[in-house]
């Protein structure tokens, strides 16, 4: 299965961790944002190419998993993923985890796209979810 992390910058390490897990149980990342991390400060055309590849990291993916908090590319990449959800080239499924339902409401309101039929909603401790998650495919 080909997957893509994707999630805010204060869940990096986290990021990380679970692309770790999922490469080590044989299946493969279609894109590693992990390895720049911020692109800040990057020139423009850098940032270019690292926008075309990491949406080309979320069409190919079987799998898209978002970690939240998330910001504004992660919601980014959330609606990449549901504009290709189904699609013969697009994921076919989408998990967004957050360790508390507090996780899931984005300035004291909830995204709508959370609740999106094709997205599996997560809600336990980093723990529990990584441990499992090589099973939920």
């Amino acid at each position: 299965m080909r997957f893509y992390v994707g999630t805010g910058l204060d869940n990096f390490e986290r990021a990380r961790e679970l692309q770790k897990i999922l490469t080590e149980a044989g299946h493969t990342i279609t894109y590693d944002w992990t390895q720049h991390g911020s692109v800040q400060n990057l020139p423009e055309e850098e940032r270019r190419e690292i926008a075309q590849n990491e949406i080309e990291g979320i069409e190919s993916a079987d799998h898209v998993v978002l970690l939240l908090p998330g910001y504004r590319g992660t919601h980014t990449e959330l609606g990449i993923a549901i504009g290709t959800f189904g699609s013969f080239e697009g994921p076919k499924s989408i998990t967004i985890w957050g360790e508390s339902e507090e996780a899931f409401l984005v300035n004291g309101k909830t995204c709508a796209f959370y609740h999106a039929s094709c997205v599996t909603k997560v809600v336990d401790s980093w723990e529990n979810f990584s441990a499992q998650y090589p099973g939920l495919f």
